[in-house]
């Protein structure tokens, strides 16, 4: 499999449960596949430029797998299943709740977010290995430094 074709999760990368999530997702994610970059990000709108109807907001997490785009619970519960177990028996025994719940369960979660969770507070030390999982510091942006931009 080629770096292109790992899965890459766009996150709001100024969000405290973002950020715990992608610290989260990086101890869970065994085989190193999974791929992040910050919806705030140039990179980001680079690459989901005319795959969405308008730029996602950055309450909504977007996971692309090859070329399917993911939103909000779907893209969740989808990280979830990457993970595997047991992750992945939450994930799609999730999935069968009709998305009418499951994104109204995100939405009230997403509206709340800075206010349950605050803002990262403090930018993630990365090693140059992990550094590579993050597009928008791996990929010429004026951002790559050895730290994330709060990695969340």
């Amino acid at each position: 499999m080629s770096p292109e074709d790992n899965p890459i999760i766009y996150y709001d990368g100024e969000c405290g449960l973002c950020s715990r999530t992608v610290q989260f997702v990086l101890k869970k994610d065994r085989s190193a596949r999974i791929r992040f970059c910050a919806l705030q990000s140039d990179v980001a709108r680079e690459r989901l430029r005319g795959l969405l109807p308008m730029d996602p907001m950055p309450d909504t997490v977007v996971l692309q797998t090859g070329e399917a785009l993911y939103l909000r619970s779907a893209a969740a519960l989808r990280i979830g299943i990457l993970l595997g177990f047991p992750y992945s028996i939450l994930g799609t025994v999730l999935l069968a709740v009709p998305p009418v719940i499951r994104d109204g369960v995100y939405r009230l979660i997403a509206r709340n977010r800075l206010k349950f969770f605050g803002k990262a507070a403090a930018c993630m030390m990365l090693t140059p290995e992990l550094k590579t999982r993050f597009l928008d510091l791996t990929s010429g942006s004026t951002l790559a430094s050895d730290t994330t931009p709060h990695a969340g």
